[in-house]
């Protein structure tokens, strides 16, 4: 039970960040960058633990790093 509720869980928040900020930004026109980078840092981990047995090539797991540094980046520029 605590595997299968972990596997489905950070999948599932994933989802809703992606859908809260694409309905956040239909509204009022504003991303929050720090949100989908975190959601870029957190989604090999989240591909692992859906599947343990998908070997993650490191250029994608390095793609999302480098997307997600660079949102992180954008966000501070932005809200500075």
């Amino acid at each position: 039970m605590k595997k299968t509720l972990n596997k489905i869980i950070i999948p599932i928040c994933l989802i809703g960040i992606f859908v809260t900020q694409l309905i956040v930004y239909l509204q009022n026109d504003q991303v929050n960058f720090f949100l989908i980078a975190t959601a870029c840092f957190v989604s090999p981990a989240a591909i692992k633990g859906y599947n343990s047995k998908y070997q993650m090539s490191s250029f994608i797991y390095y793609l999302l790093l480098i997307i997600g540094l660079v949102l992180m980046v954008m966000g501070f520029y932005i809200n500075l």
